[in-house]
């Protein structure tokens, strides 16, 4: 029973990722909208009077209309864009969903007998695209797009008699979409009466009831759902659906957000805004409240790495209104942090509802929604929520600043160093590893979902990669902190990656890599001349940081390590104190615990120094580095050193690593020159050949 009840979970994620395909072209439509608003409106001409002239007034006209068609037909939109989003991106599968939501329609409408005339006298009925049918929003989109993603993941590989070949393959989607479309509209019939008065009673109970109540029951339930994806089950419903406004044509208008774009449109008195007035406070105030109390609460030593991190999060907020980046830093490691966050958050709906703002957005709430949508047309009271907003921040820094240094709560920069699960090397550690191109990235990505034969899903929402697995038990869950996530959560056999607003790009390299498309590298790692023998003259600049005895990289006793997770290169057990650059370049990592370091040579060829075994428990006693991040290093030079007596005082290994992190280790492998003792600052210990 519980697996099943996950499975369901799990496909509501989904469904939820999918919404997000349609959403995109809202901000587009928005504000085609807006500026069609605002530049044609009495009051703007008023102020600037040369823009009354007909070319003016057409162009804006036009705009309006390209705006308001786009929100008119919002259920054919969602339809095919779910469709999409359930099926990898398949084209055939949008064509299909168009196709069954026509049918479905024009089902409803003949088997219940629906004429023009019903359509104008109850606004239970509709015209959609001319059909008349029953009102069922975006919803009616969602179902179609639902069940063609489950038509097409189900049949597009089917094999027909060769009589019959042509219609084999993803031809026989549409096909089977056009029957399932009617069966889908006689279900409608008789499940779509009840379901709409349901719908309705929700409508008129949250629209008559208090909307302080109604605002901090939403904004409290979709900041709790944010650690599952399930928030994009949650807003659909408010943002879409629920309440109802008659526009100027005689529409029937459902939802939060298109009951807010279709009065701005009409020129009236905006009204709606209940669901969406504290999304502005959370994201331009809150968040980067939390942000600096967290860059403060930071150890002193690790600010100014933890300052780039929050000042990114805090922007990515205000600007874009995407918050998961931050919230994913307090989330598990504090998680009644987060529960007083979603309180809070709760509140700040209920605030913002009382003053009565009413503000709008297209998107997420960010400051290029406030700008928009309600600074520019000047319908809505958007000033209030400034001094609000203000209070706000101070309110999550200082509650943040508490709840941090009171229970002491590891937010970022709390410890000396984040332990991953294997205690035996940090996370940051493994983003210095970080793949440097699109398709290193989209196949180790790949890898560490188990495979492509353990995919059978892939989708993005806002900020997450969403894959749906056969076994979540291959996925690697730790090798994402090597691979730039801030987080990953499991549904059931969904697997959500945190990548922030990079998400995009990223499912779409994957989804090329799993088609067997070619990617554009961004930063090839081996960029010169290989000679006929099949060796690559790179890194034969290299030389030895140590000076000991060469360990394989497999006999290392450490399996992150030794499986090349890092990247493949070879250890040494350490006879010498002294350490040198490896490499000619830049210092880029110099960790607080000292025990490992980062290089990018000339070339962009990024070299690690893990210095011991399990030393990052000692918290940097025994090192003493002299670089610091950004210093410009030669081959050779003198970098620091480490006391072997500290280490086997502590019964540590001095065993030191050098991995090359952003080679490609399934096109090449690091092969030793030098397999037997090795000294500090020598050439020629190892080169890069093809496998």
């Amino acid at each position: 029973m519980k697996k099943l009840f996950m499975r369901f979970v799990a496909k509501l994620t989904n469904i939820g990722a999918s919404l997000q395909t349609p959403i995109a072209i809202l901000p587009a439509a928005g504000l085609l909208l807006a500026f069609g608003t605002i530049f044609t409106s009495d009051s703007f001409l008023q102020m600037m009077p040369f823009m009354r002239n007909e070319v003016s007034l057409k162009v804006f006209g036009v705009a309006l209309q390209c705006g308001s068609i786009i929100f008119s037909n919002l259920p054919l939109i969602f339809c095919a864009g779910v469709a999409i989003g359930l099926t990898s991106d398949a084209g055939v599968a949008a064509l299909s969903a168009i196709v069954g939501y026509l049918i479905m329609n024009v089902t409803i409408g003949g088997t219940l007998g629906i004429t023009s005339k019903m359509v104008g006298s109850s606004n239970a009925y509709a015209s959609i695209l001319g059909i008349p049918t029953l009102q069922t929003g975006v919803l009616g989109g969602i179902f179609v797009g639902v069940m063609v993603s489950y038509i097409y993941n189900k049949f597009y590989e089917v094999k027909l008699p060769t009589a019959l070949a042509f219609f084999a393959g993803k031809r026989s989607v549409p096909i089977i979409t056009a029957f399932a479309g009617f069966g889908l509209g006689l279900i409608m019939c008789l499940v779509w009466p009840p379901l709409q008065v349901g719908i309705d009673w929700l409508s008129a109970t949250i629209a008559g009831s208090n909307i302080a109540i109604a605002g901090f029951m939403f904004g409290f339930v979709e900041r709790l759902t944010i650690p599952f994806g399930m928030n994009h089950i949650w807003w659909p419903i408010f943002w879409l659906q629920t309440g109802t406004y008659i526009n100027h044509a005689g529409q029937t208008i459902h939802g939060d957000q298109l009951i807010f774009f279709s009065q701005l449109a009409d020129g009236v008195k905006i009204t709606a805004g209940t669901f969406m007035n504290g999304e502005f406070v959370l994201k331009m105030f809150s968040m980067p409240g939390a942000a600096y109390a967290m860059y403060k609460c930071a150890r002193p030593e690790n600010r100014e790495k933890v300052a780039g991190i929050m000042l990114s999060g805090a922007i990515t907020a205000f600007v874009a209104g995407v918050t998961e980046p931050l919230e994913f830093l307090f989330i598990f490691t504090a998680p009644v942090l987060f529960l007083i966050h979603a309180v809070i958050t709760g509140i700040g709906f209920t605030l913002a509802n009382l003053v009565g703002v009413h503000l709008g957005l297209s998107f997420s709430g960010g400051f290029f929604d406030y700008l928009f949508f309600n600074v520019l047309p000047m319908r809505t009271n958007w000033w209030l929520i400034i001094p609000l907003g203000i209070v706000f921040f101070f309110v999550y820094y200082f509650m943040f600043s508490f709840a941090i240094t009171r229970f002491n709560l590891k937010t970022p920069g709390r410890e000396l160093v984040n332990k991953t699960e294997d205690n035996s090397i940090s996370q940051s550690d493994r983003s210095s590893g970080e793949p440097t191109s699109n398709k290193g990235l989209a196949e180790a990505i790949i890898k560490s979902l188990g495979g492509q034969s353990n995919i059978y899903n892939v989708n993005s929402c806002y900020s997450r990669l969403r894959v749906d697995v056969q076994d979540a038990g291959l996925v690697a869950r730790e090798a994402f902190a090597n691979l730039g996530a801030s987080g990953v959560t499991f549904v059931g056999n969904n697997v959500q990656v945190i990548y922030g607003n990079k998400v995009t790009g990223i499912k779409e390299d994957v989804l090329r890599v799993l088609h067997g498309e070619d990617i554009e590298e961004n930063t090839p790692l081996l960029t010169k001349t290989e000679s006929n023998t099949g060796r690559v003259d790179l890194l034969n600049h290299i030389v030895s940081p140590f000076t000991g005895q060469y360990i394989p990289l497999e006999e290392i006793p450490d399996p992150v390590l030794s499986q090349r997770t890092l990247g493949d290169g070879y250890g040494v057990t350490l006879k010498e104190d002294r350490i040198v650059a490896p490499v000619s370049g830049k210092v880029t990592t110099v960790f607080p615990t000292k025990h490992a370091l980062g290089f990018t040579d000339d070339e962009g060829n990024e070299v690690l120094l893990h210095i011991g075994i399990d030393t990052v428990n000692l918290k940097g006693e025994g090192f003493n580095i002299v670089i610091k991040e950004g210093d410009e290093i030669n081959a050779g030079d003198y970098i620091g050193s480490v006391d072997l007596n500290v280490l086997r005082d502590h019964g540590l290994q001095p065993i030191a690593v050098i991995a090359l992190t952003n080679m490609n280790k399934d096109k090449y492998q690091v092969v030793p020159i030098k397999t037997g003792s090795v000294t500090v600052g020598e050439e020629g210990i190892l080169r890069i050949q093809k496998r």
